[in-house]
C-alpha cells in the first residue's frame, strides 16, 4: 500500500472478517513483508506509523500499512496498548483540526481540547465495538473518520449548549379582551 502524495477522499469501509483477513495478508510492492507487519511488537508498528504519518501529513510517499495494522489491532482485536498508541499517535493530528474547525473558538469556551479529542476517540471505540465489520483500508480512510468523529462531537458540544440558551415563549393568552 505504498502511497504518493494523493490522498484518497474514500471513506472508511465495512467488511466480513474474511476478507479483512485476505486484504491484511495481500502481498505488497515495500520494503517490509505483510506478515511481518502483523506480527510486529508495538513499539516497532507505532514508530513506523508515527514516521508514515508525518510523511502522510507532509504530501510525501507514505507506507500506510503500519497505521492501518494499529487500527485494526485496536478496532477489531480491541488491544488495550493499541488503544492508548492510537492516541498517542493521533491527538496532535486532531489538535490541529480542532484548532483549524471554524467553530473553535465558541467551542473552546465550552470545553477543553482534550475532552473533544477524547471524545471524538470514544466515538470511534463505540463504532468499533457495535460494529465490528468497520474496517479502514487506508491511513486516509481512517482519518476522515476521526475528523468527522471531532466534528460531530464540536457540533453536539454547540448544539446542547444553544439549547439551554433557548427559552420558550409564552403561550398567547386565550381569553378576549
Amino acid at each position: 500500500m505504498l502511497q504518493q502524495a494523493l490522498r484518497p477522499t474514500s471513506g472508511y469501509t465495512y467488511m466480513r472478517g474474511e476478507e479483512i483477513a485476505r486484504n491484511t495478508t495481500r502481498a505488497q510492492s515495500a520494503t517490509t513483508p505483510i506478515n511481518t507487519i502483523n506480527t510486529m511488537s508495538l513499539e516497532r508498528l507505532t514508530a513506523g506509523c508515527q514516521q508514515e504519518t508525518l510523511a502522510y501529513r507532509r504530501g510525501q510517499p507514505y507506507d500506510d500499512r503500519y497505521a492501518v495494522e494499529l487500527f485494526r489491532r485496536a478496532m477489531l482485536e480491541h488491544t488495550p496498548q493499541a488503544w492508548a498508541i492510537l492516541q498517542t499517535c493521533f491527538t496532535s493530528v486532531m489538535l490541529g483540526w480542532l484548532h483549524r474547525h471554524s467553530q473553535f473558538d465558541r467551542a473552546y469556551e465550552l470545553d477543553s481540547e482534550e475532552n473533544y479529542v477524547a471524545q471524538a476517540f470514544t466515538r470511534l471505540w463505540q463504532a468499533s465495538w457495535n460494529n465490528p465489520e468497520l474496517h479502514f483500508s487506508t491511513l486516509g480512510s481512517a482519518l476522515d473518520y476521526l475528523r468527522a468523529s471531532l466534528n460531530g462531537v464540536i457540533m453536539d458540544t454547540l448544539r446542547v449548549y444553544m439549547r439551554k440558551k433557548e427559552t420558550p415563549l409564552p403561550e398567547p393568552d386565550s381569553g378576549n379582551d
